[in-house]
């Protein structure tokens, strides 16, 4: 195959993944919910309770203890925000295309694109806690600073964690995974490519 070849095979195919994961998107959700709920109560207990499926959205459920000025007693409140995760998801349907437009034995690549699917399932939820996290240091930073109890690096540092999670993760995953699985057929293409060229 040629790398022209592949290339419109990958085009071909990328608009049927990405219908798919759009509308089958929900399914998706519910163990993103039960990964990153272990994840956030583990990470923050003093803060996170829950992480829940809320239709194609997640919603994040946190417990705060104020003090009530007028009584002086300690309330216990939630406050509750929604967090989109498809915005972290489309490496899915990327990689899907990638794998459908590679040559081989179907049940080679249905094995790889499992092994891939449950990586870029993890590597999402992973964005996603960047994003849980950058909500509740930075955004919510009046309510919950107080809580977490982050040196002042520990900031940065969640900074960072979410531009990793939201602009690199979601985009580059799916394509070094492919490349590496794939690296048999990757290595077919490059030298074909040599040989037009020459």
């Amino acid at each position: 195959m040629s790398v022209k070849g592949f290339a419109l095979w990958a085009a071909f195919w990328l608009p049927i993944t990405f219908g798919g994961w759009y509308f089958s998107s929900i399914l998706f959700v519910m163990p993103l919910a039960d990964i990153l709920s272990l994840l956030s109560t583990t990470l923050l207990p003093q803060l996170i309770s829950a992480v829940e499926p809320d239709g194609n959205h997640l919603l994040v459920i946190l417990t705060l203890e104020a003090q009530d000025t007028s009584t002086g007693t300690l309330r216990t409140g939630e406050m509750l925000f929604k967090l989109n995760p498809l915005i972290y998801g489309y490496s899915i349907p990327l990689y899907t295309a990638l794998v459908l437009a590679s040559p081989g034995e179907d049940g080679r690549r249905l094995a790889a694109w499992l092994i891939g699917a449950v990586v870029l399932l993890l590597v999402q939820a992973l964005c996603i806690q960047s994003q849980i996290l950058k909500v509740v240091a930075i955004d919510l930073a009046q309510e919950t600073r107080s809580l977490l109890g982050f040196p002042n690096w520990g900031y940065e540092a969640v900074a960072l964690f979410y531009q990793l999670g939201y602009l690199i993760l979601p985009s580059v995953t799916p394509i070094g995974l492919w490349l590496f699985q794939f690296r048999g057929f990757v290595m077919e293409l490059a030298e074909s490519r040599e040989v037009i060229q020459s």
